[in-house]
């Protein structure tokens, strides 16, 4: 009887020794901070949210990870993480979210510690950097961490998903007002993906709205190839122009699209002609005009003279 209970004595000190349970909030929390500690890119965001874990491979995103560098910065994260020790953890649960506090001891590592550690030999210099980190002094610190559920199974959720959702509508707004400038067709594509990222925006579905009636116009102006070549390294193209709307254009911005047959080549170019040029008779572009001009610029390289394409994609109004 006091064998038995003497292990099991033993068998309950040892369930104490082995901290919280790998899949609580605590252990997933754990795990995560201890990945991130040693460099472990992959185990780190297999513990994240699928959201997360789409976000990881955006390259912006990727460069900012810590355990995403180098592989000899990795090497040496993971001499680092290697001395590094998670000295506690707690978890507050509220439903399906959780907030966590890690606590861990890391190596007080300097710039002199890299320097000292330098030897001819790279496995050298790994040895004696290890060396030295194991006898650095140590920091305490806490890391706070947010958890959630996902089909039932605790996961970190980090802010790589945030970052990357704000690089993509920061990148759909610089597109949409380099288009306002040159290419209408694509600014009210544009438009319409921006009134979907920001459905509360009412200022988004005003500039799609816009587009309608200025979809109207671009669709009575037109420009159309009378002849075109290369010319001493230039592409040399002669058009005709003209404004079939009932209002006067002040500028007429032209897509360039370069064939060789009927293949595209390269990336196409936007000319804007304004009515202050040669190529037209002050002040405008008048209704019902028609007018010629030349367009000249470097081609793509590998295109041979063949073919070109026109369109009117913008334009301006007088005042």
């Amino acid at each position: 009887m006091r064998r038995s209970l003497i292990l099991a004595v033993t068998c309950a000190l040892c369930a104490c020794d082995r901290g919280p349970a790998a899949d609580s909030p605590e252990g997933v929390a754990r795990r995560y901070v201890q990945a991130v500690l040693t460099g472990d890119r992959d185990a780190a965001v297999a513990l994240t949210t699928a959201a997360d874990q789409a976000a990881a491979t955006d390259t912006a995103n990727a460069q900012e990870q810590i355990f995403t560098r180098d592989e000899g910065s990795r090497r040496l994260q993971g001499v680092i993480g290697k001395h590094a020790r998670v000295t506690g953890q707690s978890a507050a649960v509220t439903g399906e979210t959780a907030s966590a506090t890690v606590q861990v001891r890391t190596p007080d590592v300097t710039m002199a510690t890299y320097l000292s550690s330098y030897k001819e030999d790279a496995e050298q210099s790994l040895k004696e950097f290890d060396r030295l980190v194991g006898q650095a002094t140590t920091t305490d610190s806490s890391q706070q961490l947010a958890l959630r559920q996902e089909n039932g199974t605790w996961l970190v959720d980090t802010d790589w998903n945030d970052k990357a959702e704000r690089r993509r509508k920061d990148d759909l707004k610089r597109e949409y007002n380099v288009a306002v400038n040159q290419d209408f067709r694509r600014a009210a594509e544009l438009s319409q993906q921006l009134v979907k990222t920001y459905p509360n925006d009412t200022g988004w579905k005003e500039e799609r709205d816009k587009w309608t009636e200025l979809g109207a116009v671009l669709g009575k102006v037109s420009a159309t190839v009378t002849k075109a070549g290369l010319y001493q390294g230039e592409y040399s193209i002669d058009s005709a122009l003209r404004n079939g709307s009932q209002r006067a254009l002040q500028t007429v911005t032209v897509r360039v699209t370069f064939l060789n047959g009927s293949q595209t080549v390269g990336t196409p170019e936007y000319v804007t002609l304004s009515s202050g040029s040669i190529f037209f008779r002050p002040p405008v572009l008048d209704p019902g005009e028609s007018n010629t001009a030349e367009l000249t610029g470097d081609p793509p390289a590998e295109w041979t003279g063949q073919r070109v394409r026109l369109e009117v994609t913008a334009f301006t109004y007088p005042g």
